[in-house]
């Protein structure tokens, strides 16, 4: 069986089109999931559905129980996600998102802008090339930045100020966490001096110098979806919350 309309609507509706996970924004890209899965019981009812964008389903749908790696997401922990964002959306209408709360997300902006000013964003995540060599201290700056959009009163009040700040996290996440980044090590006697490894790009096998091709693109394309991302923080939460 499967979740009828009048569920997925109610579902959808209730989360405001985000993804009850990461809270991002995902419009039409969202699935309505099972909390608990039909092949253990599992029924169509508004209580156990959850609506996932595709990403967050697909860690949630593809997690292999006989070849454990991290840690699955359990039937409760998805409850406590999707009620608290829920309660999130219930809560933030014209007539409450106003004054104090309103200053709790000004605030917020106003640090995310302070820690990583837009400058520094331009200069690190669009212009920066990563098959080239760069100072350990960009690499620290942008651990302090995965540090910042991890915490929690890195939140916004406002679910639409949250899903901007979402979607920089996620393509934010994906470029420093991805397994290209991984590849990145120190200079030998520099350990000043990151890089990805420099043998590949002078290797004479040519699969080895694609390999250091592949790595550089794959660095660029994800740093500047990140900067994009942030891009577009900036600007729509600078006018959800009327500030300069």
């Amino acid at each position: 069986m499967a979740f009828s309309p009048k569920v997925k609507e109610e579902a959808l509706v209730a989360a405001g089109r985000h993804c009850c996970v990461c809270r991002r924004f995902a419009g039409i890209k969202l699935e309505c999931h099972h909390i608990e899965p039909e092949s253990q019981g599992g029924d169509d009812t508004f209580e156990n559905c959850i609506a996932l964008c595709f990403d967050c389903h697909a860690d949630v749908q593809h997690y292999n129980a006989s070849h454990p790696k991290g840690n699955r997401y359990r039937p409760s922990e998805l409850r406590a996600h999707r009620d608290r964002w829920y309660g999130r959306i219930a809560e933030t209408t014209p007539a409450i998102f106003d004054g104090e709360r309103r200053a709790v997300d000004r605030q917020i902006f106003a640090t995310f802008r302070e820690k990583l000013p837009e400058s520094i964003a331009r200069e690190i995540l669009q212009d920066q090339c990563w098959g080239q060599t760069f100072q350990r201290s960009t690499y620290d700056f942008l651990c302090k930045i995965e540090e910042l959009v991890n915490r929690i009163d890195s939140q916004y009040l406002d679910p639409t100020c949250e899903g901007f700040r979402s979607d920089f996290r996620s393509a934010f996440l994906k470029f420093l966490d991805g397994e290209s980044f991984r590849r990145i090590s120190a200079v030998p006697d520099r350990e000043y001096l990151l890089r990805l490894p420099k043998e590949w790009d002078m290797h004479s096998d040519p699969l080895v110098r694609a390999q250091f091709k592949q790595c550089m693109e794959d660095l660029n394309s994800l740093s500047r979806a990140a900067y994009e991302a942030y891009v577009n923080l900036i600007r729509e939460i600078r006018k959800l919350l009327i500030v300069p």
